[in-house]
């Protein structure tokens, strides 16, 4: 088996690579990719590696193998296998190893999932903390409470952005490659080459991150008795309306919902469906906050 030509995510690239960052001049500024890890040492203490930004998501593998399966993804199985599965390595040969790799029995196979499984779940969780931080810097820089600049990333002058900058719902592609392309600032992908470099205000950021900041707590669940059963969605829901503080007049986005539910979700990411999400984040509103709907008097 030949090893696949793999495109380079451009997160994954640039967050690897700090020593190609931009230096923090003048020193009134730091870039936002240091921005980021400062926030995350803050906020999750001991827990935040660095690596969270830069982790590569696993796909899951075809719970069967057969005859259709990719070769893309038996060969991602049989490496699974060499690297944590003994069993499985001791029937490899020695040379030329990874071009000729055994095919997997079914017990393997099965092995393989699992391994993968074990695996998503650990880098989802790292990624989940990266999605944390960006959300509370984007919802800092959105409130003014902590300001922003943009410089050419071949130098020059700091323009100061004010607050309205980041009011749109693509700014996670901005912390993606933490630049921008100020001539499309809203555009839905990472700004890969030109535009400029996003850098954070230092004395604001300090001020933000005085003691108020606390490391995050584990999603709070719902108080259920012994006999009580509640479903895992239930859990989720419940826990998501406490920790946002949805109440009777909350009016926000659905999608607002959406994107904090799976943060709340106990059980594996690949069990919770896009439609499961939107459903969820409708029923944790009031039926007159539902938009696009409008409701008639009977005659």
């Amino acid at each position: 088996m030949q090893m696949p030509v793999t495109h380079v995510d451009p997160r994954i690239a640039f967050w690897s690579n700090p020593a190609k960052w931009p230096d923090d001049v003048p020193p009134e500024h730091i870039f936002l990719g240091r921005a980021v890890n400062i926030m995350g040492g803050v906020v999750f203490g001991t827990d935040w590696t660095g690596r969270e930004a830069s982790v590569e998501l696993a796909v899951p593998l075809p719970e069967e193998l057969h005859a259709f399966v990719q070769s893309v993804d038996l060969l991602r199985g049989c490496r699974l296998l060499f690297d944590h599965h003994p069993p499985y390595f001791t029937r490899c040969p020695s040379l030329n190893v990874f071009a000729r790799l055994p095919i997997p029995t079914d017990c393997e196979w099965a092995r393989a999932v699992e391994i993968n499984r074990q695996i998503a779940d650990r880098r989802q969780a790292e990624f989940n903390r990266f999605n944390e931080v960006c959300s509370r810097l984007a919802n800092a820089f959105k409130q003014g409470t902590i300001l922003t600049a943009t410089r050419d990333v071949v130098g020059g002058l700091m323009v100061s952005q004010d607050r309205w900058f980041w009011n749109t719902e693509n700014f996670w592609w901005r912390f993606a490659t933490c630049r921008v392309d100020l001539l499309a600032p809203y555009h839905a992908a990472p700004t890969v080459i030109g535009g400029d470099y996003l850098f954070v205000d230092q004395a604001s950021l300090n001020a933000a991150l005085q003691p108020s900041e606390q490391p995050v707590q584990a999603p709070a669940q719902p108080d259920v008795t012994q006999d009580e059963y509640l479903s895992p969605y239930l859990r989720c829901m419940i826990s998501a309306t406490r920790a946002l503080g949805i109440t009777v007049h909350d009016k926000r986005k659905k999608q607002d919902i959406v994107v904090e539910l799976p943060k709340h979700w106990s059980g594996r990411q690949e069990d919770l469906s896009a439609e499961d999400l939107e459903r969820m984040a409708t029923l944790m509103r009031e039926p007159e906050h539902k938009g696009g709907r409008k409701f008639k008097k009977r005659v």
